[in-house]
């Protein structure tokens, strides 16, 4: 199995030789620390008590008697848990623990309402992720972002410690919607002016037509950094996206797509495979793969949110009459309970204000937006702003106003100022009118209040590598996709894990040869009853 030194994984039977590790970066009212390395120089600098909530990352801090395992608050890493006949094994890769306890001759048995899960809905929008802890396997958990694994060094036992989604939020309750906005565009801007102080690290801002990227490349605007110093890239494919972005860029003297920071060696076709399956099989349906090893340091801005008001436009009584209506019976009835005990595992009130908001934060953006540490390949690492507490707060204060999230992104955009809430946007729909630019608060931009955080980046500036291999086309992953199903079809089939009526879908999608990310999911969804099965 392919090892990339973002992958986790621990038992029972190794906790002894663990060491300190940091996979993906933490932040700090004035510091921002990226990997193991950065990590080590941290703790050199600034030793003491250390429980960072906020960033992307998986980290095991030794506190003596005690070895602690987390994730972001956030939850955009995760951690999947194997409990059975005293033995655990943790990993951020379901794919990496399932494989490796089955190795060692340990129980695993498939779940069949998680399994069909995946089949309401065509595999879209929320059922192409889990909606609750429950994984494809019945011996093994999705930790909520909120856990604390504790691991006693003398004994080798291991401990769960979990608090309410809500109560991460809860720190901000007295502050106001208006100065939430406020002090994430400080603290964001001040991450960017440090990340330009970086000697020798790259930097690319991705920019489509929509409103996310564009606040990202705000950040980047308000930070004034060098127009040459970072890269503005948008793809050539969407050419709506493409287009505006275009524009936009040319306003600030900029081209996009330009050469240099964070090309990529191309990666070996084998390799991409299989981290697409420690990064997502069993646990996402749709199919991005892994195309460049980068071959220096580099980070890639991305504009993801971590909480939405425009994902769920129903209740949670909505998801599960379309979950019974879909799946019907015994079946229906089971997927629909994981769906109410999900809510409950997180805290959750199923019918409270804004349970669902807080649901799509707790599932479907930790799976969309996150697992960043398989796509983290060479020296790159995704960078994620937006994904912040302070604005999943923000997005709470803004729905219990009665708002939809066009006026959170309005706001911000507004207080990054340099007419970025004015120029227009890749659909009619999401151009704001002038008046509704003049009732933002931030409206004409804020002040942005100068300095930079520091950050620990813990190596230079990278080696330069020659390139691995072919890559892995679209054509050529559809083909091993395809070989692979045909090899396991009959077998889940005769299993009836999964509802009848996902094979007469899959068998369109074989035909039809639709795009990886939106026509092969119930193809994927035969692999993924497969694994949980143990077919090969």
């Amino acid at each position: 199995m392919t090892s990339p030194e973002t992958l986790f994984y621990v038992d029972s039977h190794s906790c002894d030789q663990m060491h300190e590790v940091l996979i993906g970066y933490f932040q700090t009212r004035s510091h921002l620390v990226f990997g193991s390395k950065g990590l080590e120089q941290y703790r050199t600098q600034r030793p003491g008590h250390l429980a960072p909530e906020d960033g992307a990352f998986v980290v095991a801090l030794d506190r003596g008697a005690k070895w602690e395992i987390t994730t972001d608050v956030t939850g955009q890493e995760l951690l999947y848990l194997y409990r059975a006949s005293g033995f655990w094994a943790i990993s951020n890769s379901l794919y990496c623990l399932a494989t490796e306890v089955r190795r060692k001759g340990c129980k695993l048995t498939p779940r069949m309402s998680s399994l069909s899960a995946f089949a309401t809905k065509d595999g879209n929008h929320w059922a192409a992720q889990p909606f609750s802890l429950r994984t494809i396997f019945n011996e093994i958990t999705l930790l909520p972002s909120t856990a604390s694994v504790k691991v006693n060094r003398a004994t080798r036992s291991l401990s769960v410690e979990s608090r309410s989604l809500f109560e991460v939020l809860e720190g901000f309750e007295d502050v106001s919607y208006e100065d939430l906005i406020a002090e994430f565009v400080n603290s964001a801007v001040a991450e960017v002016r440090g990340l330009g102080a970086v000697p020798g690290l790259g930097m690319r801002c991705q920019l489509s037509g929509g409103y996310d990227s564009r606040i990202t490349y705000g950040l980047f605007l308000a930070a004034n950094l060098p127009a040459d110093s970072y890269v503005v890239e948008s793809s050539k494919g969407k050419w709506s996206d493409f287009s505006v972005a275009q524009g936009l860029a040319a306003q600030f003297g900029q081209q996009l797509n330009a050469a240099g920071a964070g090309s990529g060696a191309t990666a070996d076709a084998d390799e991409v495979y299989e981290l697409w399956k420690m990064g997502s099989f069993g646990s996402y349906l749709p199919i991005y793969t892994v195309k460049h090893m980068s071959p220096r340091f580099s980070i890639k801005a991305r504009g993801d949110l971590w909480t939405s008001t425009k994902f769920y436009k129903g209740s949670s009584c909505d998801v599960v009459r379309r979950v019974e209506k879909e799946l019907g019976g015994a079946r229906g009835a089971a997927v629909a309970q994981d769906f109410w005990d999900g809510m409950a595992d997180i805290g959750l009130d199923a019918h409270g204000e804004s349970s669902m908001v807080m649901h799509y934060s707790a599932f479907r953006s930790r799976f969309h937006c996150g697992r960043r540490w398989y796509k983290n390949l060479g020296h790159q690492v995704l960078y994620g702003p937006l994904v912040s507490r302070h604005l999943g707060a923000a997005a709470v204060k803004a729905s219990r106003r009665g708002w939809d999230e066009r006026r959170l992104s309005m706001d911000l955009l507004s207080a990054l100022g340099n007419g970025l809430a004015a120029f227009r946007f890749d659909q009619e729909g999401k151009n704001f009118r002038a008046s509704e630019l003049r009732e933002s608060p931030f409206y004409g931009g804020i002040q942005v209040a100068s300095g930079e955080k520091k950050v620990y980046w813990g190596a230079g500036s990278g080696q330069e590598s020659g390139r691995r291999g072919g890559g892995l086309s679209e054509a050529g992953m559809r083909e091993r996709l395809l070989d692979e199903y045909k090899d396991v079809m009959d077998a889940v089939k005769r299993s009836k894990v999964l509802p009848e009526n996902v094979f007469e879908r899959a068998a369109v999608e074989k035909k039809d040869g639709g795009s990886l990310s939106h026509g092969a999911r119930m193809i994927t969804l035969v692999l993924f009853a497969a694994f949980a099965l143990g077919i090969e």
